[in-house]
This record gives C-alpha cells, sequence and structure tokens, in this order.
C-alpha cells in the first residue's frame, strides 16, 4: 500500500468510469495513456496535406486517398481552427481522351475531329461539418483508362485521363489548394460510411462539443417540435439515392422510417456528376465506333439529405439513426443520435449537470463506432480522426464490459419542467447568465452524479467534474459561477448520490492522487463557512463534513510522521489517508420511511408512511433492490451517522467481493496497456 503503480491506477479509473471528460478537452486527448492501435489498425500512410496559418485561423486541407484511381471517389477534409461562418471548396476537373492513331486512321472511323478532346467541369460545394473543427466534402470519381484497338495489323491506344484542383476558401477567401491526376488501376471496393447530425451543427458547429452533433442543444426537444436532422452517406464508388434510409424510435420502442428529402448543399455536386458523366457519354460515342467496351458512368459519391422527426409526446426520449448500402451490397449504420422530450411550456427551468448522458449514449454506439472506425482507417482517414475515434470506441467498450452505464430517466422530469442537460466543463457558465443575455437561467441545478475528481500531478493529468477544479479563469471555479448563481437568483440545487465524493490516494508521504471530487466536500475548518459556502456540501448545508475530513487528514499525517522508523506505521497512515468518508454505491432494500418533518410534504402524497424505491443496478442481483451513499450522514445527529455507518458494515462482504473483482481487471491492466 506504501506505493500505487499509477498505470494501474489509471486502469481502475477507466473501469469505473472516470475518464469522460477527454471527449470534449483536447488537451486531455494529447496526454491520455491509450494506444491509437489498440485495434490493430494500420494508420501510418500519408495523406496529402496542406498546412496554412493565417492571423485568426488555422488550416488543414488533407485528401484521402493519397493516391486515387479510376472510378475512385475522393474525401476531402478541411481542420479549421478559427473564427468562421462558411466552408466551401471550388473544384476543377479537366477530362481528356487522346489517340496516337493518325488523322488517317481518324477518318476512317469518322473522329478526325474528335481527338483530342477535352473539357472542363467548375463547381464549388459547401463542406459539411462532421466533429469540432472538423469539415468535409467528396470530389466524385473520375474516368481513367488507356484501350487499344487494331486497324489495318497496327495497334493504337486511347489514353483517357482525368485532372483535379481545389481550393478551400473560407468565408470566400482562398485559405488552400491541392490537385491531383487520376491513375489507373483496378477498382477497390469498400463499404459505405454513413453520418446523422442535428441539422443546426450547419449553422453552430459548437453543438459538436456538447452533443457530438448527436442530439440538440440541451439534449432535449419541446413536443411540438420537429428534429430536421442531416444525413451524409458516402461510398468510394457512389451510392444510389434509395439505398440510403433513415429511421427513429420512441422510448425504446420499433423503428418508424421517415422519408430522406435530398438537402439543397448537395445541388452543385449533383450536376457536376451529371457533367462528368455527360463527357463520358462522349468519350463513349468513340469508344463504340472503334468497337471497344465503353465507360462506365459514375455515381453520386456524397449524399446529403435531410429528415424530419415528428413531435412527440412529454414523457419521452427518441433515438434515430441511418443506414447505407452500396452497390455491393456493403451495408453502413452511423452512430445513434438521442435527446428527450420537455415541457418547454413550464414556468419552471432545470438545468441538469449529468455527464453520464453522454456516457450512456457512447456505450449505446459501441458497435456503431466500432464499426466507423474500421471504415475510417479503410478510407485512410486523418490520423486525427482516427485517434478521436478509437479513442472513444476504447472508452465505449470500457463502459459496456467493466461498469455499464445505466439509463438516466430525465424525460419523466422533463413531462413538467423545462429541461436542459449540460456536462461540467467552462460552457456551464454560459447557461448561468440571465435568458436576456442568451443564458438558460434556470430556476433549479441538479449535480447528477459528479464523483470524478481525477488530478495526477506527477502526469499533469486532470479528468475532473469537481467544479472547484474547473477554472473560468485565475481567480474564479464553476463552483464560485453556481453558488453565486444560486444566491442570487435564490434557485434551488440538488445533488445526487455520489457527488459528494472524497477519495484521494496517498501513494506516499509527499504524493496523493485525488480521484474523487473532495472540492464538493471539503478539507478544512475555513470550508466550514455557512455565510459564504466553499464547498457543495455547506451549500446543501453539510458544512461539518469538511471538519471529518480535516480529522482524519490529520490523524493519517501523524502517523505517518511517526511510521519513519517503523514501515508498519508508515503504512497505516497512508491506508487511513486513503480512506473515505463519502462511500456511493452502498446496496440496501429499498426501504424508505417518511420523517415527521417530510410526513406532510406535498412531494410524498399518495405514498405509504413505509415504501420501497428500486434502483437497477448489478446488486439486484444479489438481493437488494437499491443502493445509495454512506457518509453524509456525519453532519447529521449522532443517531443517524451511527445507524448509517452500521448499515454500511453490514453490507461490508458484498462490497468486497466487488473489490476482489475488481483486483481482477487491475491484473488484466498489464496485458492492456
Amino acid at each position: 500500500m506504501a506505493r500505487i503503480t499509477y498505470k494501474l491506477l489509471i486502469f481502475l479509473l477507466l473501469c469505473t468510469l472516470c475518464i469522460p471528460s477527454f471527449i470534449i478537452n483536447e488537451a486531455i486527448t494529447q496526454t491520455l495513456p491509450l494506444s491509437v492501435n489498440s485495434m490493430s489498425l494500420q494508420t501510418d500512410y500519408n495523406l496529402p496535406t496542406v498546412f496554412k496559418s493565417g492571423e485568426n485561423i488555422q488550416v488543414s486541407l488533407i485528401r484521402t486517398p493519397a493516391t486515387i484511381y479510376g472510378w475512385q471517389s475522393t474525401i476531402v477534409f478541411a481542420n479549421v481552427i478559427g473564427d468562421l461562418s462558411e466552408v466551401s471548396l471550388n473544384v476543377t476537373i479537366t477530362i481528356s481522351a487522346n489517340t496516337n492513331a493518325s488523322i488517317d486512321v481518324l477518318q476512317y472511323f469518322g473522329l478526325e475531329s474528335f481527338f483530342p478532346y477535352n473539357i472542363t467541369i467548375n463547381y464549388a460545394m459547401r463542406l459539411i461539418p462532421i466533429t469540432r473543427n472538423w469539415y468535409v466534402t467528396a470530389i466524385p470519381g473520375l474516368p481513367a483508362i488507356t484501350a487499344t484497338f487494331q486497324f489495318l495489323l497496327q495497334t493504337y491506344a486511347i489514353h483517357v485521363n482525368s485532372t483535379v484542383h481545389y481550393e478551400l476558401l473560407i468565408d470566400g477567401e482562398v485559405k488552400a489548394s491541392d490537385n491531383y491526376i487520376v491513375h489507373e488501376k483496378e477498382e477497390l471496393n469498400l463499404p459505405p460510411i454513413v453520418m446523422t447530425s442535428v441539422y443546426d451543427v450547419l449553422q453552430d458547429p459548437k453543438i459538436f462539443n456538447e452533443t457530438f452533433g448527436l442530439g440538440p442543444k440541451g439534449w432535449a426537444l419541446n413536443p411540438d417540435s420537429t428534429l430536421k436532422v442531416l444525413v451524409v452517406a458516402f461510398d468510394d464508388h457512389g451510392l444510389k439515392e434509395n439505398n440510403v434510409v433513415f429511421e427513429y424510435s420512441v422510448s425504446g420502442g420499433t423503428w418508424t422510417t421517415v422519408q430522406l428529402t435530398r438537402d439543397s448543399l448537395m445541388n452543385f455536386l449533383s450536376s457536376a456528376v451529371d457533367s462528368i458523366n455527360g463527357a463520358i457519354d462522349t468519350i463513349n460515342y468513340a469508344l463504340q465506333l472503334l468497337s471497344l467496351p465503353t465507360l462506365p458512368t459514375i455515381d453520386i459519391p456524397l449524399f446529403t439529405f435531410y429528415a424530419e422527426i415528428p413531435p412527440q409526446n412529454l414523457g419521452n426520449w427518441v433515438m434515430f439513426r441511418a443506414n447505407a448500402t452500396d452497390s455491393d451490397g456493403e451495408q453502413s449504420s452511423s452512430p445513434m443520435g438521442f435527446y428527450y422530450i420537455k415541457n418547454g411550456a413550464s414556468d419552471t427551468r432545470v438545468l441538469i449537470v449529468d455527464p453520464h448522458v453522454k456516457l450512456w449514449l457512447l456505450q449505446e454506439n459501441l458497435k456503431a463506432l466500432t464499426n466507423k472506425l474500421r471504415k475510417y482507417c479503410d478510407y485512410e482517414f486523418p490520423s486525427e480522426l482516427l485517434e478521436e475515434m478509437t479513442i472513444l470506441n476504447k472508452l465505449a467498450d470500457i463502459i459496456s464490459n467493466y461498469s455499464p452505464e445505466p439509463f438516466h430517466h430525465w424525460e419523466l422530469l422533463g413531462k413538467y419542467y423545462d429541461i436542459y442537460i449540460a456536462y461540467p466543463d467552462q460552457n456551464l457558465q454560459s447557461l448561468l447568465k440571465n435568458a436576456s443575455e442568451g443564458g438558460f437561467e434556470p430556476h433549479a441545478i441538479i449535480l447528477s452524479n459528479l464523483w470524478l475528481g481525477l488530478n495526477i500531478p506527477q502526469y499533469e493529468l486532470t479528468f475532473t467534474w469537481d467544479l472547484k477544479d474547473i477554472k473560468i479563469d485565475e481567480e474564479t471555479t464553476l463552483f464560485d459561477c453556481l453558488r453565486d448563481y444560486v444566491k442570487s437568483h435564490h434557485a434551488g440545487l440538488i445533488a445526487t448520490y455520489g457527488t459528494l465524493s472524497d477519495w484521494i490516494i496517498w501513494t506516499d508521504a509527499n504524493n496523493k492522487i485525488k480521484i474523487g471530487s473532495r472540492g464538493h466536500v471539503g478539507n478544512s475548518p475555513e470550508d466550514l463557512d455557512i455565510l459564504n459556502e466553499k464547498t457543495v456540501a455547506a451549500m446543501l448545508g453539510l458544512p461539518e463534513l469538511a471538519l471529518w475530513e480535516y480529522i482524519r487528514d490529520k490523524f493519517a499525517e501523524t502517523l505517518v510522521a511517526l511510521g519513519g522508523a517503523s514501515p508498519p506505521i508508515y503504512a497505516l497512515g497512508l491506508l487511513v489517508g486513503s480512506l473515505p468518508l463519502q462511500v456511493p454505491s452502498i446496496p440496501f432494500n429499498g426501504t424508505l420511511t417518511a420523517t415527521l418533518e417530510g410526513a406532510e410534504h406535498p412531494i410524498l402524497q399518495g405514498l405509504p408512511e413505509e415504501f420501497i424505491m428500486e434502483c437497477p443496478s448489478i446488486y439486484n442481483q444479489l438481493g437488494y433492490k437499491a443502493y445509495t451513499q454512506v457518509g453524509w450522514q456525519l453532519a447529521m445527529p449522532r443517531a443517524i451517522a451511527y445507524e448509517a455507518w452500521n448499515h454500511g458494515n453490514n453490507t461490508r462482504d458484498i462490497v468486497e467481493s466487488y473489490v476482489n473483482m475488481l483486483g481482477m481487471l487491475l491484473k488484466m491492466s498489464q496485458i492492456m496497456f
């Protein structure tokens, strides 16, 4: 116990869902100790990249695949960092046909005025946002082939060639450009890729930061509102329009198909494909006169559709997805989108700070994320996108296998109130602004199981839901904003179990690893201020919890100091310092009894004096109907605290069995990391 391996600790944290904040924090993805080759996927190819940096904007223009062959579509990515309104691509395509046959030979076939043949096709298309700072479009497959024919014992060749030049425009100004030649080779056939996002990302790409683009802002929509969804489908040899399908499901029910409508975004691309096929038809005319096989026409490489999910009743939640099938029968499904139905007409606005909604959706999308990652590698997507997808896939796999994330039924609260679900990060501050300033201005705030507060100074790693760790500026934390808002607006504050989590591991006398959200509980008597609350616990009327933390730490420090000459006492000091006083997920039988103070409260009307509450969990298999947190009772009268700790002691064997299971997972970490 005197020393704890950091690698094992990180795996422990992964297994208990404590590394989700990287999904919206760029700095974290640069240091996250996960291998981007965890699926043995090759990502070491070199893609043509053009990088430009300006005063207020940075641009990377990337083409994939690196070498383009005949009839193979090209994907063009733009990574744009900075303030902008629109990203578009100007494309110039040149198709030519030449021959080494003499004019006399061509006259015999009536083709003396046909060769050389050249046509130039120009079009522009807006790029589509697919994640934060990343945009995509496609250039159609083009002909590239050499055909031969014989005349009077001589062999002649016809060469069909294609070249492409394209320019990236940011708000109408050219920022980067590139070009390529289409090479001759046997065709490759890759499966299609299909993606969905709420249509609003076209105007506000910041939605990707909030919901991955897989849901509306706040993960909620009014019952009288239609959700417009953008569907993007791509295939290396093009798709047929009727081979892309969109469907949605309400509250886990059957999937309902919705008609897809071509979006105006693809009008120019569709016209370009028609022009290319016109050029191919012209060349085919010459080939037919020479009795040569004709060239196949091309399909549209990238479809952009929109679908509209009709309004749904209060008390429901909705999932949606798209499916695509290419000409070879290869199928693909998009990751599923999700949202709750809220009562936007309610006069009461409830802000729900809940990171677990994202985690649950990742868990549900595990299969789609895995397939999507493999397709990204097949198509040689940029390494930055592959790394992000690999990390998301890894996290989803850990959630699914080691700590399944339960579904949070916020639709039941949304039936009565106007809800907004947010992740605990700096963006939360904007929601606390007045409605007149574009904020949500909630009347009540729910902190949903914000137990994570990981901080490992030695590795400069921080993954946290601890509001006191999230900095708004050098002097202000997110907790300060929350406290000031609650007090100035007289807003209600509710914290679910785990939000008061205090776990800190003492690895030696000088190093500690913060795992729980200790900032919500407090550390010393200085946190007992009841006028200017310094902790979430104090705001909930439990400021005394900080005193218990202080007593435990001082006792541990004394043992560590005395243990200089006695390793057992030193180890005991580390153990005491690492002992959490706030323990979430303690199983119990679910029986609740109304107190004298609560018996007449409206929220308990219609319920018997004693009733049972059931919480789905792994404890159900052992006969326990619910789970709760033990430790907050230390701030209550002694009788309540003793009863709670006595109950927690009675379940020690059950908890130890799961600790042993966790030990097995730790051994596995040596293989995984």
